[in-house]
C-alpha cells in the first residue's frame, strides 16, 4: 500500500484525520493547500485523497478537477471532507468516492469510509 493524502488548510483537522487513520495503519501525508498537494502527487501518486474544498492558492474544486481530468490521476479515489455545503457546487464533484460534511461525522466514520474506498473492509 502507498499512502493516503490528506489535503486541508486547517492543520488541526488534517492532523486529527492522520491520527484517526494511524489507528488502522494507513500511511498518510498532509498538504495544506492544493498546490502543496500537487507537488506531493507529482512525486508519488497516492492511493486515496481526502480533500477539503475551501483552501487558499488552489481550491479543492480545482485540485479535484485536475485529478479527475488527468489520465495519470483519474483513477485515484477522492473522499471530499468539507464544511462547504453548497449543493449546486457539489455537482462539480461527480466522480468523488464520497462527500462528507465536516461536523456531521466522527473518527469512526472517517475510518469506515477510507477502509471501504480502499477495499480494506
Amino acid at each position: 500500500m502507498g499512502y493516503t493524502l490528506i489535503v486541508d488548510d486547517e492543520p488541526e483537522i488534517a492532523r486529527l484525520i492522520a491520527i484517526t487513520l494511524s489507528g488502522i495503519e494507513i500511511p498518510t501525508k498532509i498538504a495544506y493547500d492544493g498546490e502543496e498537494a500537487m507537488a506531493l502527487i507529482r512525486q508519488e501518486l497516492p492511493d486515496l485523497v481526502l480533500l477539503d474544498l475551501m483552501m487558499p492558492r488552489m481550491s479543492g474544486f480545482q485540485l479535484f478537477a485536475y485529478l479527475k481530468n488527468t489520465s495519470e490521476t483519474s483513477h485515484i479515489p477522492v473522499i471530499v471532507v468539507s464544511a462547504y455545503t453548497d449543493r449546486d457546487d457539489h455537482a462539480g464533484l461527480r466522480g468523488a468516492a464520497r462527500v462528507m460534511s465536516k461536523g456531521s461525522f466522527g473518527a469512526a466514520d472517517i475510518r469506515e469510509a477510507v477502509m471501504s474506498v480502499l477495499g480494506l473492509t
